[in-house]
């Protein structure tokens, strides 16, 4: 166990107001989202999936949520842009520098390939997102990006009957954090049954569909 385990095992409450601070502090909003958070359940996701797909380690945990701390890039209002930048800063960080949290070391020596893999994938990912600026209007092509960008299916043409599109996005819900579904990436979201935010999900797919308003969040 590390030092940083062992300080988090022992004062778990100062890690999370830490967060917390972080959260508040570097990206408050007029509309209380609080884009950092998503930006944070956005990269531990990202770290999930390419997991997964190579059968091999990512950062987890603490170190993950410390790594997408670190070097956030806000863009009120649009968190895809945000992610790309993020994931642009982080490409540029080395694997062996530690990993802070609330001035505690939380990474250790059996971090540092984990750490490398997601910088190499931050930058294999970009080489694909950073398309996007050639056509941002482009609805088809931007969904493609992402989806090649996270290897998740979550980004794949909508469903065209509503209330399965609401049941597929909460299925999908920790990808689901500002580029299509930013409601499940609130607070209140995580406190709901799982039949509540069905429920607000079709609203707000319908909302969103009757508004023109959420289908791109990559558009200009």
């Amino acid at each position: 166990m590390s030092a940083g385990d062992e300080w988090i095992d022992s004062d778990p409450r100062a890690m999370n107001a830490w967060i917390e601070l972080q959260v508040s502090a570097k990206s408050s909003e007029t509309s209380g989202g609080y884009q950092l958070r998503r930006v944070i359940r956005l990269g531990k996701f990202f770290t999930k999936t390419h997991t997964a797909r190579l059968n091999l380690s990512f950062p987890g945990g603490l170190v993950a949520t410390a790594l997408f701390i670190e070097p956030y890039n806000s863009d009120d209002g649009r968190d895809d842009r945000s992610f790309r930048e993020t994931l642009r800063s982080l490409s540029q960080r080395s694997k062996y520098a530690p990993v802070y949290a609330n001035g505690i070391q939380v990474s250790d020596d059996k971090d540092v390939d984990r750490i490398g893999r997601l910088i190499d994938q931050a930058k294999s990912s970009l080489e694909t997102l950073d398309a996007l600026d050639d056509d941002a209007d482009d609805d088809k092509k931007a969904r493609g990006a992402w989806r090649k960008a996270f290897k998740h299916r979550f980004f794949a043409e909508p469903v065209k009957d509503e209330a399965k599109a609401a049941v597929a996005l909460e299925t999908k819900s920790a990808v689901g954090a500002g580029l299509a579904a930013p409601f499940l990436a609130s607070a209140a979201a995580a406190a709901l049954s799982d039949a509540e935010r069905v429920e607000r999900m079709e609203s707000a797919v319908k909302s969103r569909q009757s508004s023109g308003e959420g289908g791109k969040p990559w558009s200009n």
